[in-house]
């Protein structure tokens, strides 16, 4: 029951915590660090997510190269509420000094293992032609 209640108390820190940065942000310090944090993460992964995709075209080493790809598409939400968390606590001090760590990584892992779902879905379509 003592294990129960700790992951309770973690969903509670969770909302506690996604409430205070809702009450603290304002729509426009949002959609700033939104579109900076797409921008930053998306030019991170833009040329490694470039060059393996015409060598998935251009090779015969598609499962390997697939694979990799999975993983990069994986990796992005981590990457990308990263860097929203760092843009908006730029913008407001007393998001600043709350701890994100708790929001950071359960809106991460979600987020990754919905892409994740999909891009294995989308390379089971890519490799059935193997």
């Amino acid at each position: 029951m003592k294990h129960s209640k700790n992951k309770l108390s973690i969903y509670k820190r969770y909302l506690n915590i996604a409430r205070r940065i809702r009450e603290e942000s304002c729509f426009k310090s949002t959609i700033l660090s939104m579109i900076g944090a797409v921008i930053f993460s998306l030019f991170l992964l833009s040329v490694p997510i470039l060059i393996l995709v015409n060598l998935l075209i251009f090779t015969k080493l598609q499962l390997f190269i697939t694979i990799l790809l999975v993983f990069l598409i994986s990796v992005w939400p981590f990457l990308f509420f990263f860097a929203y968390y760092k843009l908006l606590s730029q913008y407001h001090d007393k998001i600043k000094k709350m701890e994100l760590k708790y929001v950071y990584w359960s809106e991460s892992a979600v987020s990754a293992f919905i892409l994740l779902t999909f891009s294995i879905a989308v390379a089971i379509m890519i490799l059935g032609g193997i």
